[in-house]
């Protein structure tokens, strides 16, 4: 899911990319300690006041995250416009950006009384959609984690791991431009004015959970499951298998965490169990011909090598008399 990853260990050089890992413009230079290891200063006159990176397989206009790790060198007071990322739309003739399927994710005040935290997507009819939270509060030279999200659905912004604004998308999203910028806009302009830190792209939307451990906040390390879904609840009888998603997060790997699977029924008997490694894209129990009523799939987190449960979810699955059904 990664496509991108700027660690600025290595400065403007990629860690991974699906794409160019070494941006095709770049102005300025900005090493500076960062919240792990390097970062890079953003300054159109003390740091790099231009970064842009080709874009084609880097980022996926149709859904996708962006997360950062950033240090205003400015409080939430102040009057200006900074942007953190900008991808902009096809040129136009004259050499500016067109309005249709830009993505730029930016602080903004201007006529507002208090700064702002913007996320903007404009869709193929040149239409504009905007979530926006409030980040008066913010101090110069404190370390934020940024996250913007979007599919054809919502975008979403989220700070520290909170989820702050989600805007409905009116319309189709647009197709943005060649090249993606990380820390200025369009030639530079609006520089982001700060120090940024651990900077990547995702191919989808990720959930809350995923976006909380890219924080690094101790309370989102923990071991547990974030989620746990059935394809169906309504099952017939002589159906053999419960297919389910289930996914752990924390400090959890195959080597030390594995998933135990129970369909427990009402009077708390077992009727099917086993257990799984983590990271499976779909889970199946098998269920041999259990009885008509309502059971629990249970599934726990536990330690590899001593057994110990860390986390438990469940979810109620209901088995009818009825014909047999071939899975698809």
């Amino acid at each position: 899911d990664l496509l991108f990853y700027l660690s600025f260990d290595s400065e403007m050089k990629a860690d991974v990319s699906k794409g160019a890992a070494e941006p095709d413009k770049l102005k300025g230079s900005g090493a500076t300690e960062g919240l792990s290891g390097r970062g890079v200063r953003f300054n159109r006159e003390e740091g790099v006041a231009e970064c842009a990176f080709p874009a084609k397989g880097c980022i996926d206009p149709a859904q996708g995250t962006v997360a950062l790790h950033f240090r205003p060198n400015w409080s939430g007071e102040d009057y200006a416009i900074r942007n953190l990322f900008s991808w902009p739309g096809p040129a136009n003739k004259s050499g500016g950006a067109n309005a249709a399927g830009s993505l730029t994710l930016y602080t903004f005040r201007y006529k507002q009384p208090l700064q702002e935290l913007w996320f903007w997507l404009d869709d193929s009819g040149g239409g504009n959609n905007t979530a926006k939270t409030c980040i008066a509060e913010w101090k110069k030279g404190e370390w934020h984690h940024l996250a913007a999200t979007w599919d054809a659905r919502y975008i979403q912004i989220y700070i520290d791991g909170k989820l702050k604004a989600r805007k409905r998308v009116k319309g189709a999203i647009g197709t943005p431009g060649e090249r993606f910028y990380v820390g200025s806009g369009l030639r530079g302009r609006n520089n982001a004015d700060g120090v940024m830190d651990n900077f990547c792209i995702f191919h989808r939307v990720l959930t809350a959970s995923e976006i909380g451990l890219l924080t690094g906040r101790k309370e989102f390390t923990t071991p547990h499951i974030y989620s746990l879904a059935l394809k169906q609840t309504i099952f017939y009888t002589s159906e053999r298998y419960v297919p389910f998603t289930c996914e752990a997060g924390g400090k959890v790997s195959r080597d030390t965490h594995e998933l135990a699977i129970a369909l427990v029924s009402e009077e708390g008997k077992t009727a099917a169990k086993t257990k799984e490694p983590i990271g499976k894209a779909v889970y199946t129990l098998q269920a041999e011909a259990p009885e008509e009523g309502d059971y629990t799939l249970r599934v726990s987190l536990r330690e590899c090598e001593t057994g110990k449960v860390v986390d438990t979810k469940e979810a109620g699955v209901r088995f009818i008399d009825g014909p047999f059904t071939a899975r698809q």
